[in-house]
């Protein structure tokens, strides 16, 4: 798959050996929200990643030297609405309480599970995955 920004658009090309996505017209819209802003918070569009490995569920990543970090998974539909977010140690420090994660009964996980109300709730959880990337990037430059 790759990922690229174009004239403030984020294109999105399926190589002829991948599977298709099969996500549904809400999750297009959720995924390409979240890419838009990741990029624009300063992630190389080349990097990002856009896969479904089951079909529970959909998610973005980025790609390091030598393996991808996830950085959302996320479902909406009419009986699921939901994105897990990476959350750096200092994230889950401050947010071990708020209401937003409260779907999310393991607080040691590095995933965090919130349900969600509408697609624009993707935003703020994906600051919160960018800051975590972020902090990763520079504690392992090597990696990325």
């Amino acid at each position: 798959m790759i990922i690229r920004a174009e004239e403030g658009k984020i294109i999105i090309e399926l190589n002829e050996h991948e599977k298709e996505l099969s996500i549904n017209e809400d999750e297009v819209t959720l995924a390409n929200r979240a890419l838009n802003r990741f990029v624009n918070l300063g992630l190389d569009a080349n990097r990002l990643v856009l896969k479904q490995n089951t079909t529970s569920y959909a998610t973005i990543s980025y790609r390091g030297n030598s393996f991808d970090w996830d950085l959302i998974r996320f479902k909406y539909t009419n009986r699921a609405k939901w994105v897990s977010v990476s959350m750096s140690s200092n994230e889950r420090k401050e947010y071990e309480h708020s209401p937003i994660f409260a779907a999310q009964k393991n607080k040691r996980q590095a995933m965090w599970k919130a349900q969600i109300e509408s697609i624009e709730d993707v935003d703020r959880l994906t600051d919160i995955a960018f800051r975590c990337i972020k902090e990763i990037m520079e504690k392992f430059p090597e990696k990325f």
